[in-house]
């Protein structure tokens, strides 16, 4: 008898060995992209370009073109408040020594100011996909906050797609709303204040949608910023075999919500602010 529970509790044993082994293997197979872009990086890319040229390449309009070009003022708002103030803005102690060395000139002598600007992170993903629906995900977070920031300013996150089936051939794939969500925390230095759901705007049903929310809110009496946030898309059709996506996340610094507007390619170009990310990522079904 004795024997006979051995058995039994052996292979129970297996079995849930066997069920762990194939939970961590669905795990395994999920597809991430990680990106990261500096303020830094972005200024001094957009200062090399004419304005036609940076509004054809970013969609960036006159006046932010011109912020960018006149960004050492903002710069030298920021190094200009105290210990306690950069942070709230959750700087870390090497950051502010970096930008305590400023001294106001052109960005492009100061190469440190790659380390002491926001630095965006987005992390595309895989988080399922069949011959009938595919669900991808964005991560993103600052690792502390952007020099401009307001209550009445948007951020914008937009995801478009092309499916294709089997044979390579471009094919429909629509937009499911109940699969798809968008969430934003909101900070005070380094401490997450709320976390809030925001809606997702559909520009295409079967190419591309987006949501906006202020890079600000009021908690109480405290003004917090949006530091991290993730967006779950999910698209169905018939005989999926491929789909890319795009993802774009715009920087606002104006109380007019961009207008959005499509490339050629998987790229978005927008009415105002700065493009901080434009990453794609491809899933096989």
């Amino acid at each position: 008898m004795k024997s006979v529970r051995k058995i039994i509790l052996l292979m129970l044993v297996l079995i849930v060995a066997f069920s762990r082994t194939d939970t961590t293997q669905a795990e395994e197979i999920s597809e991430t992209e990680t990106y990261q872009l500096s303020e830094y990086d972005y200024y001094f890319t957009v200062r090399k370009m004419t304005f036609d040229e940076a509004e054809k390449t970013f969609g960036i309009n006159k006046h932010d073109y011109e912020t960018v070009l006149s960004i050492e003022n903002q710069i030298v708002k920021l190094a200009a408040m105290n210990d306690s103030e950069l942070y709230e803005r959750g700087m870390t102690d090497t950051q502010i020594n970096a930008l305590r060395k400023y001294d106001g000139s052109k960005i492009e002598d100061n190469p440190q100011l790659r380390s002491v600007l926001a630095t965006l992170s987005v992390s595309l993903i895989k988080v399922s996909g069949s011959s009938s629906a595919v669900t991808v995900r964005a991560n993103w977070s600052w690792n502390s906050r952007p020099l401009v920031t307001s209550t009445t300013y948007f951020e914008t996150t937009a995801f478009r797609w092309k499916a294709y089936n089997s044979l390579g051939t471009q094919i429909t794939a629509s937009y499911n709303s109940s699969g798809s969500y968008c969430y934003v925390t909101y900070y005070n230095g380094s401490t997450a204040q709320t976390t809030q759901r925001k809606g997702i705007t559909i520009g295409n049903s079967n190419s591309y949608v987006y949501s906006q929310f202020t890079t600000d809110v009021m908690i109480g009496n405290v003004e917090c910023w949006a530091k991290t946030g993730y967006m779950v898309v999910k698209v169905t059709g018939s005989y999926l075999s491929r789909i890319d996506f795009g993802f774009g996340y715009n920087h606002g610094i104006s109380s007019t919500p961009t207008t959005i507007t499509l490339d050629s390619n998987l790229g978005f170009n927008y009415s105002n602010g700065y493009e901080m990310a434009e990453q794609s990522i491809s899933i096989n079904v």
